[in-house]
């Protein structure tokens, strides 16, 4: 079932308007018999690569993306640069733990007139990404 054909309930009552769910800090439902609370974000650990090594290009489109995804529901938890020492080609220059509620709301946003939008700009300072998906688990502590 394609998300958009989805049925999004609050409190039981229906939602025509996915957003307005992701904006409720309430349980909801997914018309795909899903539930899931809000604690229980969809985790995304993206390896960044810089183009000529323009950070203050890339550090502005990051702010950019992070406002677009925001509407979705998403955060960039935490961002992790690695130390020059340490970079060759296999390196990426960055690493960012990014959560959305679900894993429809980041489909969303990557089916979004917002993500189309920066993508043209995210080709000029990105040179490569990779993005492993996940779930918080407690931990070891």
């Amino acid at each position: 079932m394609d998300i958009m054909e989805s049925r999004w309930e609050i409190d039981g009552t229906q939602q025509n308007n996915p957003a307005d769910v992701l904006q409720t800090p309430l349980i909801f439902t997914l018309g795909v018999a899903e539930t899931r609370k809000m604690h229980e974000r969809h985790v995304l650990i993206v390896k960044l690569w810089l183009v000529n090594n323009d950070i203050s290009a890339f550090e502005a489109f990051e702010r950019q993306a992070a406002k677009a995804m925001a509407g979705f529901g998403a955060r960039i938890e935490r961002v992790i640069r690695i130390s020059s020492a340490d970079c060759d080609d296999d390196t990426p220059f960055e690493i960012h733990i990014v959560s959305f509620p679900t894993a429809a709301a980041f489909q969303m946003y990557l089916k979004s007139s917002e993500s189309t939008k920066l993508s043209g700009v995210r080709d000029t300072v990105i040179a490569r990404s990779e993005v492993l998906a996940g779930v918080d688990v407690n931990g070891y502590a």
